[in-house]
This record gives C-alpha cells, sequence and structure tokens, in this order.
C-alpha cells in the first residue's frame, strides 16, 4: 500500500503475515553515486533516531543490487519513537545506478520482525527487483 508519494520516490506499507514495515524507493539524478543516495535516503527516514551502522557480520547485505543490477548495499540500526514508544528496527538500503539515474531502496522493519529470512525482506526483495531501468 502506498503510504507517501513525492516526485522523486514512494514509501509503500508492507504488511505480510502479521509483519510489517516499510519499503522506500527513490530516484536521485545526475552524479548521485549508489553510496551517496544510501546515505541520504537513509538519514532522511522519518522517525528514526539512534541511527547506526549495523556491524554485525551476519546482517551484511551480499550481493546488493536494485532492479537486478548490481550496487552498493548497507544495514543499519536504529529506533523509532510513536506515542506507544520506543521500538527497535533495522534497516537494509540498497542502491544501483545506470546512466544519469539513482535508484536507492530501503527497508525498515522491528528488528524481531527483519533479517535476510523475514518475509519482511522476502518482499522488499521482489519490489526492490521489480525496478525498470531505462533503456
Amino acid at each position: 500500500k502506498v503510504s507517501q508519494q513525492t516526485p522523486s520516490g514512494v514509501v509503500l506499507a508492507v504488511d505480510v503475515a502479521g509483519t510489517s514495515g516499510d519499503v522506500t524507493v527513490q530516484g536521485f539524478g545526475g552524479g548521485t553515486t549508489p553510496a551517496a543516495a544510501i546515505s541520504g535516503q537513509v538519514h532522511g527516514l522519518s522517525g528514526v533516531s539512534q541511527l547506526a551502522g549495523d556491524t554485525n557480520p551476519a546482517h551484511q547485505l551480499l550481493g546488493a543490487g536494485v532492479g537486478y543490477l548490481a550496487g552498493a548495499g548497507r544495514t543499519f540500526v536504529g529506533d523509532v519513537t510513536s506515542p506507544q514508544g520506543s521500538q527497535p528496527v533495522s534497516i537494509a538500503s540498497e542502491a544501483a545506478s545506470r546512466g544519469p539515474v539513482t535508484v536507492s531502496a530501503t527497508v525498515v522493519g522491528a528488528t524481531s520482525n527483519s533479517g535476510y529470512h523475514s518475509a519482511l525482506y522476502a518482499v522488499a526483495d521482489l519490489i526492490i527487483n521489480s525496478v525498470s531501468w531505462p533503456g
């Protein structure tokens, strides 16, 4: 379900088998590297605080990319604060470039429901791989 939309991207609210999260897909123009796109997108996430790189080797992305095009990837941890309190989240972000276009995709979910074996990350992977590149 689309929860937010801008001229350069979309935030999708995902709910799979009781596991929920957000997938943000955003386009960047001329000269933005995949690493810069990831940094810009992750640091612009609404409501996320205490953001830090995830240093656990088991959580690192292998073969990161967007739309089946190889790129960069990083994982993070943080907290999302709501009226009900603070909740730890895991964040995975991938980006790739083709010509003058860079696309970044970031998935955010509760740490207890995230990880490369989770239903949330499986759906996010399908979304990320569905990106079509021009040309």
